[in-house]
């Protein structure tokens, strides 16, 4: 009996291509940037950038219950909060802030969020600024 020849393996044509097609990419890209090196700019940070470009920041100003988030965050896994005791309270008043109009946010203590964290917000700045917005819209209604 004659021994056949050992079989080798079929090349990985899909493989080939997107390899080839990733490498050609990159290819361009440094061909650009050698080509035409002023067309590739750095800036500082992204203030700089949108400063030189024109553009908005996008996503920069925290959503308005930020604050009630990161308190039900700090509530369930934050060491001075306990899942038990201060998960509750803190949903309660994260659904009352999604719930209510802006600058009509509640203007409750946080269960577990202190001065230290950067979303606090004051309570009493809070409720002075719920009373400008109910003023504010009392008298554009008359």
């Amino acid at each position: 009996m004659v021994p056949k020849p050992p079989r080798t393996p079929a090349p990985d044509t899909l493989h080939n291509i997107v390899t080839r097609g990733f490498m050609a990419v990159l290819g361009l890209g440094a061909l650009v940037v050698v080509a035409d090196p002023g067309s590739v700019k750095s800036y500082e940070n992204e203030v700089e950038y949108a400063k030189a470009n024109g553009k908005l920041l996008m996503g920069r100003a925290p959503h308005r219950c930020n604050d009630r988030v990161e308190d039900f965050v700090q509530a369930i896994a934050g060491e001075e909060g306990s899942i038990f005791r201060d998960a509750w309270p803190t949903v309660k008043l994260l659904g009352r802030c999604m719930l209510s109009s802006k600058g009509q946010e509640p203007a409750d203590p946080y269960q577990v969020l202190g001065a230290w964290n950067p979303c606090w917000i004051d309570p009493e700045l809070r409720a002075r600024q719920r009373e400008k917005a109910a003023w504010g819209s009392s008298s554009s209604s008359a």
